[in-house]
């Protein structure tokens, strides 16, 4: 059957391939599934994580490259930061990478964590009640939204929104469930770094 749909669809194909073959093919694949990375730090000694590599955002957003972009000016704009910062002192490199990378990671956690969950909607976990709210919210937003009411639906405020992401994700916990506080990523990220620390030997 799915070859004689491909040869009765695609003609000229067909005459150039195997349409039994190819019509096997198309029916037995396997749909897709996506990964998502999620990371509670975004560095580990002086390796750092940017883009899909410490936060993958599933498709739905058009973020990834963006994302990934903004990682990359974060890192930059905090390395010159801390750089300044400890010029008059008697910094080391180390120190000032250090303090720039942990600044990063304290930064940018919560956008990559934000970005995810609304990339992907809310998980299981946040139950029907919720994940029923999600598209009920998701169908009112984009209806209300061209008539000038309510917030713009998601995927526009995501790509033509200054607002930070972590900052959205917060505005839509009806629909999501709850978002950590800042200072909660801030705790997080201090007990990664701290497993990661080698134990101190004694004299």
């Amino acid at each position: 059957a799915a070859a004689r749909l491909v040869a009765a669809s695609l003609p000229l194909l067909s005459a150039a391939l195997n349409t039994t073959v190819v019509g096997e093919q198309l029916v037995q694949q396997r749909t897709s599934s996506a990964v998502t990375v999620k990371c509670n730090c975004y560095h580990a000694s002086k390796a750092v994580l940017l883009g899909d590599a410490a936060h993958s955002t599933g498709g739905a957003s058009g973020q990834g490259c963006n994302s990934a972009l903004q990682d990359a000016a974060a890192l930059a704009d905090l390395l010159q930061a801390e750089g300044r910062a400890m010029r008059g002192r008697a910094s080391t490199t180390e120190a000032v990478v250090r303090a720039a990378l942990l600044a990063y990671s304290q930064q940018r956690v919560p956008e990559g964590r934000a970005l995810l969950e609304l990339s992907v909607g809310p998980s299981r976990a946040a139950g029907p009640v919720r994940r029923a709210l999600f598209a009920l919210s998701t169908a009112a937003s984009a209806v209300l939204s061209r008539a000038g009411l309510g917030e713009p639906p998601l995927q526009t405020e995501l790509t033509t929104s200054l607002v930070p992401f972590a900052d959205i994700r917060r505005r839509r916990s009806a629909a999501y469930g709850p978002f950590p506080e800042p200072l909660e990523f801030e705790r997080d990220i201090a007990e990664v770094v701290s497993s990661m620390m080698p134990p101190q030997v004694g004299p």
